[in-house]
């Protein structure tokens, strides 16, 4: 399923609801946004609409691509004291084997894996050093679960079309009942001056059917976000150990994880991507990935741990330009469950 520059800006401005008007039973763990609850209790409605109103003000821009004003953040939720720059703090979950069936009643219905970022257009051409930020939303606590974050001083330099952003999230497994939202904040590194490059929403619904591949044209680009919806999902955190080798030397190479169908195929590490010549290997042989969890049907959860080692691939995988033999650890299997208090 493809869904291109036909997205629909206006969606976004929508009427926001109220944190009182949610409907506590569909949407237990969201009855407040506030993160100062205690100065948002002593507004009056009036004032509340007005605060909504100023946050959604400061995160509207002119966009030279669409020669329109859009928002250039999430404003899914009423924004009056909602910190849009708060990390989510929602951990792993329970590891599966401790999962009661009291906690079961809680599972997530539906999960994402990102499979990719790539800047398919460049109106400055290439190659470009990019920085900035990806991140997701998801309905746990609608905070920043970040997919790429990169400084000033540290850009990944982009040279075509086809070359992905070395993605590092999400460290948790991404949880939506009804949609999700990424949220791109990307720029180039100039001399003298930087450049917004990226910069906007991405909105799914949780009923989606994947892999999705949806586009974001903004400022001076188009990128391609490549996703998909697994339902009835479980987390699963994965280790590549080199069981051959000297320790310490540098790796260079890419390693992916996925199954018979290529689209779907995560990058777990990417040497290339690094700007650097590889990355050293620990004196246990472990690599350390720059993503290290992937989510899988629960259906399939028995046999995960056979799955997945079997369809993990190395492709230019080098060390002193020697090939290696390699092992694929399934470390543990987390449930993905609903959070009763988000904050």
């Amino acid at each position: 399923m493809r869904r291109g520059d036909g997205e629909d800006d206006a969606r976004h401005h929508r009427r926001i609801p109220r944190a009182d008007e949610i409907d506590a039973a569909r949407f237990p763990m969201t009855i407040c946004y506030s993160d100062d609850d205690e100065e948002i209790d002593l507004k009056s409605p009036s004032e509340i609409v007005a605060l909504h109103a100023a946050c959604r003000d400061r995160i509207t821009e002119y966009d030279p691509k669409k020669r329109a004003r859009v928002l250039t953040r999430f404003c899914g939720v009423n924004l009056a004291g909602f910190d849009l720059d708060r990390e989510s703090k929602v951990g792993l979950g329970p590891l599966l084997e401790d999962v009661t069936p009291q906690l079961w009643k809680f599972r997530a219905e539906t999960s994402y894996n990102v499979v990719s970022v790539k800047i398919i257009e460049s109106d400055l051409g290439y190659p470009i050093s990019v920085f900035g930020t990806v991140l997701a939303r998801d309905t746990i606590d609608y905070r920043c679960v970040y997919l790429f974050r990169r400084e000033r001083d540290d850009p990944q330099i982009i040279s075509s079309k086809e070359d992905m952003l070395a993605l590092v999230g999400p460290r948790r497994g991404l949880v939506a009942f009804d949609h999700i939202h990424f949220e791109f904040n990307l720029k180039v590194k100039g001399d003298p001056e930087d450049e917004d490059f990226s910069k906007g929403v991405i909105e799914s619904r949780a009923f989606d059917s994947g892999p999705i591949t949806t586009m974001l044209p903004s400022w001076l680009s188009t990128v391609e976000l490549v996703f998909a919806p697994v339902k009835h999902p479980v987390a699963a955190s994965l280790q590549i150990n080199i069981l051959n080798g000297p320790p310490y030397a540098p790796f260079v190479g890419k390693v992916s994880a996925g199954t018979r169908n290529a689209e779907t195929h995560i990058i777990l590490y990417d040497g290339r991507a690094m700007n650097c010549s590889g990355i050293l290997v620990g004196d246990d042989g472990s690599v350390p990935l720059s993503r290290n969890l992937v989510v899988n049907p629960y259906l399939h959860a028995t046999m995960m741990k056979s799955f997945w080692s079997m369809f993990v691939f190395l492709i230019m995988m080098r060390m002193k330009s020697l090939m290696l033999l390699y092992n694929t650890l399934m470390k543990s299997m987390f449930a993905l469950t609903v959070p009763m208090n988000y904050k």
